[in-house]
């Protein structure tokens, strides 16, 4: 990680249900911004700590974080997951399922080019194989659960 040139803390994935309860009612314009690393080395370290939870609750037996809120036939539930927090939504109405959403973090981190543009911002790169190296390390660092292709145009 040190390589990368970043020593800055690794933000921490927030469940946080009750915001996306909002804006699943109609009370909120839009979603809940999903935490977006600083940093390629902010992304990896944050790997790294969500993995020393995860293996630190497995030698615990204990559940790994979960987070629900909802009533009146409104719900929402949130897990950390490998990849960062997945959101399930449902909406129930007499008995029946009228609407489910689900947010998974490659949607939060690939859905805009805001995460992965925010990572690139003000590198320059000596030649079209730097910039590439670059990119493939930050579109890891956001870590998709889809396979991805690069196409570079050099201008």
């Amino acid at each position: 990680l040190s390589r990368l040139g970043d020593d800055r803390p690794a933000a921490e994935p927030v469940l946080a249900p009750e915001a996306w309860l909002g804006y699943w009612q109609g009370t909120a314009d839009q979603p809940p911004v999903p935490v977006r690393p600083a940093s390629v080395a902010a992304a990896y370290r944050r790997r790294l700590v969500e993995a020393e939870v995860a293996a630190a609750a497995l030698a615990a037996g204990a559940p790994y974080p979960v987070a629900a809120a909802g009533g009146d036939g409104w719900g929402v539930g949130q897990t950390l997951t490998a990849r960062g927090v997945l959101t399930h939504a449902a909406h129930v109405a007499e008995g029946r399922i009228v609407s489910y959403k689900i947010w998974a973090p490659t949607d939060a981190l690939f859905a805009d080019a805001g995460a992965l543009t925010a990572l690139l911002a003000g590198q320059q790169h000596a030649s079209p194989a730097a910039a590439r190296q670059a990119l493939n390390a930050a579109v890891l660092a956001l870590d998709p659960c889809l396979p991805y292709t690069l196409e570079l145009q050099d201008a």
